[in-house]
């Protein structure tokens, strides 16, 4: 049983404060230790001036998996924070200068379809299913488990159902041979961008994310995404766990297979139990002695990063009537945006990118006849990062946001911040600068994946985006499911 053991968590980021709050409720004495001033990860805030910007993630879907997590305790989302589904889902402008409006009503979103593709509604009517059967299907036989043998991948499950996962094709290769516009097209393979993938790369399996978006529809807790790490915080202080900010992990001591004690830069604390939730790679090579880590170093240099994100935080001293709450401009030829992500690994020329306007729903964010806005360009890890270049993307943005969406913003910057690589680096640990862990390609995913648990400490497990299911909110929060039913297997 897990009463009165001491559990130590790295790292309050989700992962980290999901994992404390279920460890903490089978009656763990949990301990959650932040290098930063506060909880939530790359999930924080930036607050300024009247001005509030969720400083990572931005888009709340799957919200069934939050429903879940938090049932889980009894409770529901909407007891922390209040949710509000996005109409329309999102804006999209194109380079041959094209407004795209993607509703929240599937049958505006069919007959928008039907006008682009040839019999679209049809086409995308069995997509949906199809990506519907591959989501019901993941959740309920892979999706919340951890792969200690390959017979928890390989079984039957898997053989017979191989065919309608399309595990084995590239989503790219999947949604062209269905669909001949190029629009529709990245309609639906834009989404596998919050997998830290491109179209090119990640398996067809992952069109179930065009479920998750186009069928259960896209939400936002209003307050900003940032209310969801405060939820799991008051979850965590519900169960009385102990959550230490500006406490800086610098060593995990082991001993024949098993750690017993973590030092910080203040303080040394006794652990019978450590999740790590800061970045995997950090762990392993910086907080870990080398007989201890499970993956070497040199597959570190092998493995595919998801990308990172040059990120600009505008405050606005006026309205903005043409954009929504979430926006694309996307390029005719974004696959050579890719490339410079996933192949070249330089800095993109001519790149796609999204802003949110979170003010444009919640008047919260931002003071009273002004605007919040949050833009991402997508870049390969490991690039340069310097004042130059991030003037250059900063001109590229606001040049291309007037252009494309003719509202003038240059002249109205009231407050303006950014967030690239080093960034990264300083405030995560991410390895080269990572947003997003590890891509989600075919051989790192599921049991190709790092594991939840230690190989070389038995008493070590990982949460987070590193590990399985993998990136994005609602995995990290089943990746903490996962790693609760693994010490549970260990402890009872």
């Amino acid at each position: 049983m897990l009463n009165n053991k001491k559990v130590i968590v790295i790292g309050a980021g989700l992962g980290g404060l999901s994992s404390a709050a279920y460890l903490a409720k089978e009656g763990a004495d949990v301990t959650v230790l932040e290098k930063n001033d506060q909880v939530g990860g790359r999930a924080f805030e930036i607050k300024e001036k009247g001005f509030m910007f969720d400083a990572g993630p931005s888009w709340y879907l799957m919200p069934d998996v939050f429903e879940k997590f938090f049932a889980d305790f009894g409770k529901k989302p909407t007891d922390y924070f209040k949710l509000k589904r996005l109409s329309p889902a999102y804006k999209i402008f194109t380079e041959d200068r094209k407004q795209i409006i993607i509703p929240s009503d599937l049958e505006k979103v069919y007959s928008l379809f039907e006008s682009i593709e040839p019999n679209g509604r049809k086409k995308l009517e069995n997509y949906l299913r199809e990506a519907k059967e591959k989501y019901e299907i993941s959740l309920k036989n892979f999706v919340y488990k951890s792969y200690r043998s390959p017979f928890d991948f390989f079984n039957l499950d898997l053989i017979t159902q191989s065919q309608k996962l399309t595990v084995f094709k590239k989503l790219q290769d999947y949604v062209n041979q269905n669909f001949e516009n190029d629009l529709a097209r990245k309609i639906l393979q834009y989404s596998v961008v919050f997998l830290g993938a491109s179209p090119n790369n990640a398996p067809a399996l992952y069109s179930l994310i065009t479920h998750a978006d186009l069928n259960l529809g896209v939400f936002y807790p209003m307050g900003g995404i940032v209310e969801i790490s405060k939820a799991v915080e008051k979850l965590c202080r519900e169960y009385n766990v102990n959550i230490k900010l500006n406490e800086s992990v610098q060593k995990i001591i082991c001993k024949d297979s098993y750690t017993s004690k973590v030092f910080t830069q203040n303080s040394e604390y006794d652990a019978d139990i450590v999740v790590a939730n800061a970045d995997y790679h950090h762990i392993e090579t910086q907080l870990l002695d080398d007989p201890y880590r499970t993956i070497p170093g040199e597959k570190w240099d092998k493995m595919v990063l998801a990308p990172t994100g040059f990120i600009l935080y505008l405050g606005i001293n006026k309205k903005l009537n043409n954009f929504e709450h979430h926006n694309f401009i996307w390029k005719n030829d974004w696959n050579e945006h890719f490339k410079t992500i996933f192949d070249t690994k330089e800095l993109p020329k001519n790149p796609s990118f999204y802003f949110s306007m979170p003010s444009k729903t919640d008047p919260s964010v931002a003071p009273k006849g002004k605007e919040a806005l949050f833009v991402l360009i997508p870049s390969a890890v490991g690039v340069e990062d310097s004042p130059e270049v991030r003037k250059h993307y900063r001109d590229l943005i606001i040049n291309e946001l007037e252009k494309y969406t003719g509202e003038k913003i240059q002249n109205h910057i009231e407050l303006e911040k950014s967030f690239y690589i080093k960034d990264f680096e300083e405030r995560f640990n991410a390895y080269k600068g990572t947003g997003l862990g590890l891509a989600h390609t075919l051989f790192q995913s599921a049991i190709f994946r790092p594991k939840n648990f230690s190989k070389k400490v038995k008493n070590l497990f990982y949460t987070g985006q590193y590990t399985n299911p993998g990136t994005g909110m609602p995995m990290v929060l089943i990746s903490s499911k996962i790693v609760l039913n693994e010490i549970k297997k260990i402890y009872g």
